[in-house]
């Protein structure tokens, strides 16, 4: 976001900025009414400030202004330039009464992706572990996953297991670790309404998960479930194999890592859905995707909430 700094002066009075009730990251808009070396003037409603400019201004240059901080008779604000659009996560944040910043940005991304409450103390409770612990992103979506079975991350031995159960949805861990993670898993139920469960099993060195909507003591139904292989080849390096059913018709797919797996993969593909169809399954066709990333089982969850405008916010 290309921004000009422009600074409001301290000699506000505590009355006009209770008047004003600006807030970090609120947007507001402004009117040059007088401007002369640095000093200016600015109408913000029926109210005059006087405030000091970085840039050089215009009588009449109607402004659009973020509010960065508030402090004891002193505001600071920036110019955003008109024809850039904010993003949804800074409106986002202002709602929550927090000043946008980029670190912010995946905290909220992942409560929403889980549809967790998202409220000031919880984004700041993930922010926490980000600060404190260095945490990537990937950590954080993990935290957030880990909040809706009810588990929380928060001291330094919460964040080295938080790092080991990453590294066994990773498949890098010694497959004689792998039983106790899928206990924990199977154990675990989301508390989150309309969340997804992930049941799990070893199976010859490898992992197979079933994600599944509502409660785990439910009767699985085929149509609401997905069941995912993570699998270790020696040819493809890793790969995940997705199934799921969708009015009587399976959907399968591949994803690999690298385009040359893919170009190898879907010479391969039409075959095994001819042999599916044989067998006497009703399969649509089965497609072939390239992620290089390191994906987890955490990742195929799908998103409830489908953007940033729909998220009920607990101020």
């Amino acid at each position: 976001m290309k921004t000009n700094s422009i600074n409001i002066t301290s000699k506000i009075s505590p009355a006009l900025q209770q008047k004003l009730s600006l807030k970090p990251g609120q947007i507001v808009k402004a009117q040059v009414v007088k401007f002369e070396g640095k000093q200016v003037l600015l109408q913000l409603g029926s109210n005059i400030l006087k405030a000091q400019a970085k840039v050089p201004l215009k009588t009449g240059d109607r402004l659009q202004l973020q509010v960065e901080t508030v402090r004891d008779q002193a505001i600071e604000l920036k110019i955003i330039k008109d024809s850039v659009r904010l993003k949804p996560e800074d409106t986002a944040l202002t709602k929550l009464g927090l000043k946008p910043q980029d670190e912010l940005y995946p905290v909220l991304r992942q409560l929403v992706k889980f549809n967790l409450p998202v409220s000031q103390a919880a984004v700041l409770e993930l922010y926490h572990l980000m600060r404190e612990y260095q945490a990537n992103e990937e950590l954080v979506r993990l935290a957030a996953w880990l909040k809706t079975i009810g588990v929380k991350a928060e001291s330094a031995n919460d964040f080295q297991a938080l790092q080991e159960l990453q590294k066994f949805l990773k498949h890098e861990l010694p497959a004689d670790q792998d039983k106790r993670f899928f206990n924990f898993l199977n154990d675990k139920e989301s508390i989150i309404y309309g969340g997804y469960n992930i049941f799990g099993w070893p199976v010859a060195g490898q992992h197979i998960f079933l994600l599944t909507p509502g409660s785990k003591r439910e009767r699985l139904q085929p149509e609401n479930c997905r069941l995912l292989l993570q699998l270790n080849s020696r040819s493809f390096e890793e790969l995940w194999v997705k199934i799921e059913m969708n009015r009587n018709t399976m959907k399968a797919g591949i994803i690999c890592s690298q385009n040359k797996y893919k170009t190898i993969l879907s010479g391969e593909v039409k075959a095994l859905g001819e042999a599916l169809r044989y067998a006497g399954y009703n399969i649509d066709a089965v497609e072939v995707e390239v992620n290089p990333g390191k994906l987890t089982i955490v990742d195929f969850i799908p998103q409830q909430t489908p953007n940033l405008f729909e998220v009920n916010y607990q101020i």
